[in-house]
Parts: structure tokens; sequence; C-alpha cells
């Protein structure tokens, strides 16, 4: 349930309304599966936009990290969602090269003591010092570590745009970004699954998302009362689609 409520907390609110219909497919008891609301997902979902795999590849072996304004974050994002469409188009298990495409994008960090670190753990990698079963994703966990230290330091090196939003904040939520592909990662062993992709709006910013509830008004009700708010059935321009809303 904690990871079927992740999931559907990771997809914008317009993909939200699109496969609401179906969700006698991955509910169980008014309860979001994790693995059911997966597998519907890559089973029944096609992308919006079809994007060559080999493409993809070329993108993932020459991306730079002054593209996403040295934010290591947004890079992380980007390359899940390319390995997500790259799996649909030809399995999750044929390409081998985002450990190598990682290390790659990693040294274009104009962070020297990042690039010190990444350093020292291709070394490790290419001497066969580190487990067999070490993946691209066991280096974004350790460039996330050491991203933050420097982060929380104030020694990292954004871009203007981005430096002006940063902060060095809590990390809980790489935390659970992290803990989130070590689920994924588990579910593709079982049924084969890839990760879901978290759709950004023409901004950049990610699209806030909402409870299946916010958009459910069977009786058509013009106002009613939720975990003590008062929740008016909004028709106005502030919403893509009617819902419940407690602005005033």
């Amino acid at each position: 349930v904690m990871l079927g409520n992740k999931l559907w907390n990771s997809f914008t609110s317009h993909f939200q309304l699109e496969i609401l219909p179906q969700a006698n497919h991955f509910k169980k008891e008014g309860e979001f599966d994790g693995p059911l609301l997966l597998h519907h997902f890559r089973k029944h979902v096609n992308p919006s936009t079809a994007v060559g795999s080999s493409m993809l590849k070329d993108d993932l072996e020459s991306k730079d990290l002054k593209e996403f304004g040295q934010d290591l974050k947004k890079y992380h994002t980007w390359l899940e969602d390319c390995k997500t469409q790259i799996d649909r188009e030809e399995g999750d298990s044929n390409y081998k090269e985002y450990l190598r495409c990682v290390f790659r994008t990693y040294m274009t960090s104009t962070n020297k003591e990042f690039r010190e670190g990444i350093k020292d753990e291709k070394r490790k990698w290419v001497t066969g010092k580190l487990a067999k079963t070490y993946t691209y994703r066991d280096l974004v966990a350790n460039g996330l570590l050491l991203y933050n230290n420097e982060v929380a330091s104030n020694s990292w090196e954004f871009s203007q745009s981005v430096k002006k939003t940063q902060g060095s904040g809590s990390t809980t939520s790489d935390d659970k970004f992290i803990a989130l592909l070590t689920k994924v990662d588990q579910l593709e062993k079982k049924i084969g699954g890839g990760a879901v992709p978290k759709e950004p709006n023409s901004r950049g910013k990610r699209v806030p998302t909402f409870p299946p509830w916010t958009f459910e008004n069977p009786d058509n009700p013009l106002e009613m009362i939720k975990n003590g708010k008062t929740y008016k059935w909004c028709l106005k321009d502030c919403h893509d689609n009617p819902m419940w809303c407690n602005r005033p």
C-alpha cells in the first residue's frame, strides 16, 4: 500500500484522471496496490511521445550536468525517465551502459571535490573492488551523498538560475527517492517492471497531485466537510478539471 501511494503521487493530476476509471485493476479494498499499479502502468499505458531508443541512448552517453544547471536531482529524474522509455522499447535487460553513462555525466560537474569522489568510485569499479551486483543506482545513491554534503556546506556550484532557488535543506526527499528506486528494483525482479516516470510541466516544476476522492462527486453536492475542512465543488478555471477545493 505504501509503495502504491508513492507511485500514485508520482503521477501528474492529468495522468491520475486518465487512469482513474481503470482503478479496479490496481486497487484492493480501496487502497492502491504497488505491484498492480506498476504492472498496469507498464502493460496498458503508452508514452505520450515516442522517442527512438537509439536517440535516447545517444543522449544518455553525451549528457552534461550543465544542461541541468549542475543540479544532480534534476539529472537523476531525467535519467529514470529516459531508462523507462528505453526499457519499454527494448526490454529492461538489453541496455547495459547506464553505469558507464552516469560516471561520464558525473565527471562533467564543475565541483572539484565531487569529481574526485567519483574518480575514486570509478577506480574501484574498474579494478573490480566493488560488488558484482553494483549498478548505476548504487552510484546514484553515492553521488547524492557527496552532492548533499557539498550543498549543506554551501560549496556546491549551481548555475545562476538554479542557485537562486536551491537551498541546503533536508535530504528526506533524497532518502525517499533512493528507497523508491530500491522498491522498484525489487518489483522488476518479480514482475519485470520498470521505473515510473515523473512528468514535469512545461516550466520544469512538478505538477501538483491530488488524492482520488478530490475528483469524485457521484451525488453532485456543492459542498462537503472532510477532515474538518469545508470543500466546495469547484468549476472555476483555477484547475484543469472540476474537483473539490477549499480555496476561498
